[in-house]
């Protein structure tokens, strides 16, 4: 799909569960914008399969037309790198590159993305604090990523790195996961935080989150 070139005014974000919202003073012939997005991330197992899930959600919106997940291996600014590199070759409208904080240095990793307009949603420490999020807010710090994985499974017990079950544990909670987050402060270099709540309004609503649009959530000045 080639390169857009429509102009429009900035659109406010959507929760998820709210219904679509259609342009009723648009003149008659205009085209809806449609979009191709791209969500990557360097988590093999648990992330690959949520996100694979979160993008065939029914909330999503009919104004992507094309959405493709990809892991890649590597730390976070090797994530960001990558994610453009796709982004430009493949030419996806919008790029989300998901990963986690964990002990990397992520200034550098925040630079690239926004240099190359692509979104970085970061968990701290993990994602598992997003997962988390799904039943209960995230306020103590915490030490590590094991830290962050007892947390979890004091609500989902059979949790399992390997084998998540989304549809089950985690699809009907998303909206309480994405108020839980955005109430979070210093997003990500709060601990604990997670800015994947970004990716699920731009699922719900692509307008909002253009990528010719300054890219800064989490940058460290």
């Amino acid at each position: 799909m080639g390169r857009r070139h429509t102009s429009r005014q900035p659109s406010k974000p959507v929760q998820v569960g709210e219904g679509r919202i259609t342009n009723l003073d648009r003149s008659c012939g205009t085209r809806e914008q449609r979009y191709t997005v791209l969500v990557t991330t360097n988590g093999e197992g648990t992330e690959k399969s949520y996100l694979d899930a979160l993008v065939h959600e029914p909330w999503v919106s009919s104004a992507i037309v094309r959405k493709k997940v990809k892991f890649i291996k590597g730390d976070p600014k090797y994530l960001a790198q990558c994610t453009a590199r796709t982004k430009n070759e493949i030419d996806f409208d919008q790029a989300y590159a998901v990963a986690d904080t964990d002990d990397f240095e992520v200034d550098e990793a925040h630079k690239v993305a926004k240099d190359s307009g692509v979104w970085l949603i970061l968990s701290n420490p993990c994602f598992e604090v997003w997962l988390t999020m799904h039943y209960a807010d995230c306020a103590a710090h915490l030490n590590d990523a094991r830290h962050a994985l007892r947390q979890l499974k004091r609500h989902v017990p059979h949790y399992s790195k390997t084998n998540i079950r989304y549809a089950s544990d985690f699809s009907p909670r998303v909206e309480e996961a994405l108020g839980r987050a955005k109430r979070c402060k210093e997003a990500p270099q709060a601990n604990p935080s997670s800015t994947m709540w970004i990716l699920i309004e731009a699922l719900r609503n692509p307008s909002a989150y253009d990528n010719d649009k300054s890219i800064d959530v989490g940058q460290a000045e």
